[in-house]
């Protein structure tokens, strides 16, 4: 079954411990994706289904500020020293492991897709690994297939400041920026937002994890955009973010492969866009016919 033509999905991870090339392909066509963002992976091995009820708590505590305030305190209790998922916590994903990619391979990406044309790519950058000079030169390299840039400061746990010569680099590339944020001073990127306004800001999963704090930030800055990436965020608050955010800057992202999973355990484009049933019909369009570009 085909979904209504959906322009591009913005963020997509190419883990081939669930798909190779060619079934991303094939999972494509099928549900009507025209084109496609990949990142890298963020796991070493296949990452493991997280408990949805877990997934339920964390978004409740972390729509108000004590709620928020109690996750991230827990959350470093996460990983260990070699970034991999504590005992205690593999309770609530299967009781599989969970080891962390510090450096994101942008290279072994880029081999892959550089052939097809409806494939991009964002290139992930660790600010705690990796250094300016090194960055500018593959996005020299990979530039016919670059979208642009990406940071996940949740995964790897960087300050907000070691952003600020990569947006220099992006804002010379005229190339957007993708961020994951972390339980950080919302000053902080504010004060990045406004020091680079010709450069286009995609908060991804819905600001996560501070939500309801940042989205009315989002929608006065006029270079920001959201997206609705994730199981972190649901319907409720899909409907949420719709209501303050300018649907034209909102971006249709899934986090494919993780989550969203059929019968047949594959990822399933309609059960994602269920998470849209809150939300009118023009809304809904809006959105999976954006493109940052």
């Amino acid at each position: 079954m085909k979904t209504t033509s959906i322009k591009i999905d913005h963020h997509v991870y190419f883990d081939e411990t669930y798909y190779d090339l060619k079934s991303f392909e094939k999972l494509f066509e099928q549900y009507n994706i025209k084109n496609v963002v990949f990142s890298p992976p963020c796991t070493k091995f296949r990452e493991p289904e997280k408990s949805s009820w877990m997934y339920y708590i964390q978004r409740k505590l972390l729509m108000n500020y004590f709620g928020n305030f109690f996750c991230a305190l827990i959350s470093k209790s996460f990983y260990n020293d070699k970034e991999e998922l504590r005992n205690f916590w593999k309770i609530f994903s299967n009781k599989q492991s969970l080891i962390k990619i510090i450096n994101p391979d942008n290279k072994l990406l880029f081999s892959k897709i550089q052939n097809y044309e409806n494939f991009k790519m964002w290139y992930w950058i660790n600010p705690k690994v990796d250094n300016i000079s090194d960055v500018s030169n593959e996005i020299e390299k990979f530039s016919k297939k670059i979208y642009g840039i990406k940071f996940h400061q949740y995964w790897h746990s960087f300050k907000t400041e070691d952003l600020n010569e990569y947006i220099k680099l992006a804002d010379c590339k005229n190339l957007p920026v993708y961020i994951i944020l972390t339980y950080t001073n919302k000053k902080e990127i504010l004060k990045i937002i406004k020091n680079y306004i010709n450069v286009k800001f995609i908060f991804g999963y819905g600001g996560f994890p501070m939500f309801n704090s940042i989205w009315n930030d989002i929608n006065i800055n006029k270079n920001c955009y959201i997206d609705l990436a994730s199981n972190h965020i649901d319907k409720e608050i899909i409907k949420k973010i719709v209501k303050l955010v300018d649907t034209k800057r909102i971006l249709f992202a899934s986090d494919c492969p993780y989550n969203f999973k059929n019968k047949e355990n594959d990822f399933d484009y309609n059960l994602f866009l269920s998470g849209f049933s809150k939300i009118d019909d023009i809304s809904k369009n809006q959105i999976i016919s954006n493109d940052l570009k």
